[in-house]
């Protein structure tokens, strides 16, 4: 008897269902995402006002982690204790240009979560007690930070890509941590945190309750006074250059890699975005099946594109034996001259257009993972609909294409590098 094969059928890919938009009576938006029938719920709210914005180093990142460590009415334990009763979550997230603290919650105990960041947001104590607390495992915590390689590397290209005057390009000390008081924590809270400059996102099983719950929470005017619009400091990048950060404890060699790219308004940006997953995305990438499985110089090395609103840049990650740094290096760049030599073929599009389904479908799996997909989009000034229309771009994306902006965008003599390594072990 003969049997024929089923017909493979080509992915295309996913469609999002764009969130419903509420306006409060104070104006601040609401986004709700529904998942019916996922009996959990996220919370989250993203204020205006980030690290960009931040007067000292430190400033965003601490008032969040501030926010639950007690209010008017709950210590810091009995928020920890309420939240571990109900197997709910909070967490905080500073970002450029926003600050966000979000929730997670089965269903049942979705009031609660609601009321509780409710009381978290409007009335935070700032306790002196738990900001030095705060500081003294901040001061431990970096002190451990800045022995390690890949942190080492990553402070030093971001001071090479922004500028180190640049709230993102300075490198955090000891003594920005010993500099910064409570009075600036509350200044920022203060600044930022009211009912004027709120955005609030709903992803979840979502019922009448619920919103209704939100509404009477967060409607109204509350929080102090928003600051005027903050100056948004100049990027001043260096020159792209090789910068080695030695140390001599260190046993094997951080690479981060960087290449200036066009801002997210470029037409050739989602473009980009592919050919750089492409390069260095996935596990069957150009640097990875080179750079380790070919030459076994690592375990693993990854690329991506990251646009913020001021610039944007490809971003390259390895770690190395420090006897193959100068080789990883040279394969880098000759993967990225390597378009010219050896143009995307039909096979690599079409494992790049099935990653990259892969990738985005994650994203919308869940109410939590859609949620801070919402709040990113919010700090980088994309609409909700932004993973609709990469879905669009990639089914339609083809070899030609990658090839220019290959051709246009891609040149090895404009990479940065920064390498955290013991220098005497580095062989020239």
């Amino acid at each position: 008897m003969e049997f024929s094969l089923p017909q493979i059928t080509p992915f295309k890919g996913i469609k999002a269902e764009m969130p419903q938009v509420e306006i409060l009576d104070n104006g601040a938006e609401i986004l709700v995402a529904r998942y019916p029938g996922c009996e959990v719920l996220y919370v989250g709210l993203i204020f205006g006002g980030g690290m960009i914005t931040q007067k000292k180093p430190l400033q965003c990142l601490t008032t969040l982690r501030m926010l639950p460590q007690g209010t008017k009415t709950l210590s810091s334990e009995e928020i920890a204790e309420q939240l571990d009763f109900r197997g709910s979550q909070i967490t905080t997230t500073s970002l450029n240009f926003s600050s966000a603290i979000s929730g997670t919650a089965v269903s049942r105990h979705a009031i609660h979560l609601i009321t509780l960041l409710e009381k978290i947001v409007k009335e935070a104590s700032f306790p002196q007690k738990e900001f030095d607390l705060l500081a003294k495992k901040t001061c431990e915590n970096l002190r451990l930070a800045l022995t390690m390689g890949n942190v080492l590397a990553s402070n030093k290209l971001d001071s090479m890509l922004w500028g180190e005057n640049h709230p993102l390009g300075h490198d955090v000390t000891i003594e920005d941590v010993e500099n910064l008081s409570l009075d600036d924590v509350k200044q920022f809270y203060h600044d930022y945190f009211n009912s004027d400059n709120v955005t609030i996102v709903l992803s979840g099983d979502i019922s009448d309750e619920i919103l209704s719950q939100i509404k009477q929470s967060f409607s109204g005017n509350w929080g102090g006074k928003s600051v005027a619009e903050a100056t948004i400091p100049c990027v001043s990048s260096s020159e792209p250059k090789t910068e080695i950060i030695d140390r001599p404890h260190l046993v094997q060699s951080s690479i981060m890699g960087a290449l200036m790219m066009p801002l997210r308004t470029n037409p050739d940006y989602q473009a980009l975005r592919c050919l750089v997953k492409l390069l260095g995305g996935y596990y069957g990438s150009r640097l990875n099946m080179n750079i380790r499985e070919e030459k076994g110089y690592t375990y693993g090395i990854t690329a991506e594109l990251l646009g913020h609103r001021q610039i944007a840049f490809m971003n390259i990650s390895t770690e190395c034996n420090i006897e193959y740094t100068h080789k990883v290096i040279e394969e880098i760049k000759k993967e990225i001259e390597g378009f010219i030599f050896k143009p995307v073929t039909e096979a690599e599009t079409d494992l790049l257009r099935n990653n990259m389904f892969k990738r985005l479908a994650a994203t919308i799996e869940n109410p939590f993972s859609f949620g801070k997909y919402l709040l990113n989009m919010h700090d980088i000034q994309e609409a909700p609909d932004y993973i609709n229309r990469q879905v669009d771009f990639i089914n339609q994306i083809t070899c030609d294409t990658l090839n220019r902006v290959a051709r246009n965008y891609l040149s090895a003599d404009n990479l940065y590098f920064a390498i955290a390594t013991n220098k005497k072990e580095l062989k020239s």
